[in-house]
């Protein structure tokens, strides 16, 4: 079975219970700006906790405030701190999650987490996303929803270790989702991806880790 690498942290934050207005305090002025431009309350909820699990996560292995994170944004849209080991965010619903890499090590790392809506078609949205024996798994599953959330999280948890996203054709990592843990069964050298889990996460969601070199 595939362990998580050591030293790999999970950090969450559920919005329904833990939301808090102080988690705005470290955010710079142009977080709370892009914070406020957000129409729906939720979205900015989203936004402010968000940063605020980033800036208060890394400030301690920065040994500095949470307010002087120096959170920048890559060519590929994704938050990035210089100095820091890597990290991944994600957020869907209530739910926000953080990777972060162990210290001094060089390890890349991808989350994802998703609200399990039963409103999509799981066979035309995987055709776009997923390879020939992806969409034969998803074909004969007896739940369709779930095994399409399931390899969906995990496939964009992939993505986000190898470093690029959707800038990739996610049908060019292959996996087989319904083994445990999920296999790599193929993905291009050059992406460096080592492992994949489904982690635990509240009903009602789907949530994947993935690491890579």
């Amino acid at each position: 079975m595939t362990a998580i690498p050591e030293g790999i942290a999970i950090h969450r934050r559920d919005l329904a219970t833990q939301w808090c207005d102080t988690w705005w305090m470290p955010l710079s002025p142009g977080e709370r700006d892009r914070a406020d431009r957000y129409r729906r309350d939720d979205d900015r909820r989203r936004s402010v906790a968000g940063r605020h699990v980033i800036r208060t996560t890394l400030a301690p292995l920065l040994a500095c405030a949470a307010s002087a994170v120096p959170i920048a944004i890559d060519r590929h849209g994704r938050p990035v701190v210089d100095g820091a080991p890597a990290f991944s965010l994600s957020h869907a619903g209530d739910q926000v999650a953080l990777a972060v890499a162990p210290v001094g090590v060089a390890l890349s790392v991808g989350i994802d987490i998703e609200v399990v809506r039963d409103d999509i078609d799981p066979l035309a949205l995987g055709r776009r996303v997923f390879a020939a024996a992806e969409l034969t798994a998803l074909q004969s599953a007896g739940d369709r929803i779930a095994l399409f959330f399931r390899l969906w999280t995990i496939k964009e948890a992939l993505l986000k270790a190898a470093g690029r996203g959707l800038s990739i054709d996610p049908r060019t990592v292959r996996i087989d989702a319904e083994s445990d843990p999920p296999a790599i069964v193929d993905a291009p050298a050059a992406l460096g991806l080592r492992g994949c889990v489904v982690l635990p996460c509240p009903p009602g969601y789907a949530a994947a880790l993935a690491w890579g070199t």
